[in-house]
């Protein structure tokens, strides 16, 4: 029988499992990053990964912006309808997830490292597709000094992939400008000095890209 890789067990069940560990939080590194883009009322707004929708509404409520959201969680979106008033969220798959128009923004939240390395590069080619040229495009996820796979602790027998994102996104540099990158722990502590005793499994990196073609 074949191994499910870990996108696949996020779409089936470990999204909602994800969901009710870690209940409704703000991803202030990815607010942090959305505010130095100066958005407006006409900016429209998409986060892949958006869980109940809390950091969106946050964005919502500051900046007016028009905000999408996606996510594997099928509670999770139903909380961020229900609760958070965002009727433009879904619970979808983001590779076959279709709009008419692109976003100013796209926000990246943290799934790269559930995606298998068959997927990634298919997944980044989605991402800018879904950006608007001369627009930005958000990465919120682990960064390592090398990619390696590791397991994840809430499912037996599945890998999850920790990868260099400089490297990673360095094949895309004809599409892609690296206007802004910074590390912080998982809980959006800015990490000021990095050295051999940081944990690397808790470092996530924030980066803000501009779309040239």
């Amino acid at each position: 029988m074949k191994k499910k890789e870990l996108d696949q067990i996020f779409l089936e069940s470990e999204g909602d499992k994800f969901f009710l560990r870690n209940g409704p939080r703000v991803n202030h590194s990815v607010f942090k990053a959305v505010k130095f883009i100066k958005p407006n009322a006409k900016t429209e707004i998409l986060e892949i990964g958006c869980g109940c929708g809390s950091t969106l509404k946050k964005i919502k409520i500051n900046f007016k912006s028009k905000v999408w959201g996606i996510d594997t969680s099928k509670k999770a979106i139903e909380y961020s309808k229900r609760k958070n008033k965002l009727k433009n969220t879904y619970n979808d798959k983001f590779l076959t997830f279709k709009k008419k128009s692109n976003f100013n923004i796209v926000i990246a939240g943290g799934f790269l490292y559930t995606t298998s390395n068959k997927k990634i590069e298919k997944s980044i080619n989605k991402l800018i597709k879904l950006t608007k040229k001369n627009s930005y495009l958000i990465i919120w996820d682990y960064d390592t000094p090398f990619n390696y796979t590791n397991p994840y602790k809430h499912e037996k027998n599945v890998k999850s992939h920790k990868r260099n994102l400089l490297n990673l996104f360095h094949q895309f540099k004809h599409k892609l400008y690296l206007v802004s990158k910074y590390l912080s722990l998982k809980d959006g502590t800015k990490i000021k000095h990095f050295n051999n005793n940081t944990i690397t499994d808790n470092i996530f990196a924030v980066m803000i890209f501009k779309k040239i073609r």
